[in-house]
């Protein structure tokens, strides 16, 4: 997918501690062919000055997808996306609880009980070869 200048997407994390995150931003523009500049929406400047700005691959950027909540709630083992820390982080549903869900994290080894009423929860999805999976 060709992303343009002013795309809202979601930018996958890379760096150490931030493998299995996404977190939003707008694209500034197109340096290459598929690298591009990006404003996170939610992460600042190391000295808290303004939104940070990173130079990234298209491989490492997705759209933003639909959020999906299922009707009949989330299922063990489930692959979900939490928003926490600034951003969504992917995770597994390893226990249904009355209203709330223990997700585990696997690239952080973390895990947590999240209320879906107090926590923004949807199912993950893959973005591959310009189609959500």
């Amino acid at each position: 997918m060709d992303f343009k200048r002013g795309d809202v997407v979601e930018i996958m994390g890379t760096e150490e501690g931030f493998e299995g995150s996404y977190f939003e931003a707008i694209l500034i523009s197109k340096v290459s062919n598929d690298h591009y500049i990006v404003q996170y929406n939610t992460l600042m400047n190391d000295d808290k000055s303004g939104p940070a700005r990173a130079f990234v691959s298209g491989k490492d950027i997705q759209p933003v997808p639909e959020e999906i909540m299922p009707e009949k709630g989330f299922f063990l083992n489930d692959r979900v996306d939490v928003y926490y820390r600034e951003g969504w982080w992917v995770g597994k549903i390893t226990e249904k609880l009355e209203n709330e869900y223990r997700v585990w994290f696997e690239h952080t080894g973390d895990e947590g009980v999240y209320s879906t009423t107090q926590t923004q929860m949807r199912l993950h999805r893959d973005w591959i070869n310009g189609k959500w999976v």
